[in-house]
């Protein structure tokens, strides 16, 4: 494992909100099924952060939610919900659900050289 880079990390978490895609815009309903290959399930959790020398984060957010909806017009089989339509049978139930946002925001505190 890697050295630390920072003495202590403080989060502050939001309330988790649903993001959705704008209901004029959806393109897709039902239940999509899945193939064998969409069985093999692994959980990857991931953290991205940046930093914006020209700008500050106060909308970064806003956003976030904003392109999140966007996004899920097009891609709206990921705002679905995984169903079992017979036995060991997934699929993606689609209908204008929406997905989790949680907005957060960290101070990594001193950098340690």
């Amino acid at each position: 494992m890697g050295r630390p880079f920072c003495n202590n990390i403080i989060v502050k978490r939001g309330e988790p909100i649903m993001v959705s895609p704008p209901q004029e815009e959806i393109k897709g309903k039902g239940v999509f099924s899945l193939s064998f290959l969409d069985h093999i399930v692994c959980w990857v959790r991931t953290i991205y952060g940046f930093k914006s020398n020209e700008r500050g984060n106060e909308m970064a957010g806003q956003v976030f939610k904003t392109a999140l909806s966007k996004l899920l017009v097009h891609y709206y089989p990921l705002a679905g919900r995984l169903t079992v339509v017979s036995r060991e049978k997934l699929a993606v139930s689609c209908y204008e659900k929406g997905v989790v946002f949680v907005e957060a925001e960290a101070d990594f505190g001193e950098r340690i050289p």
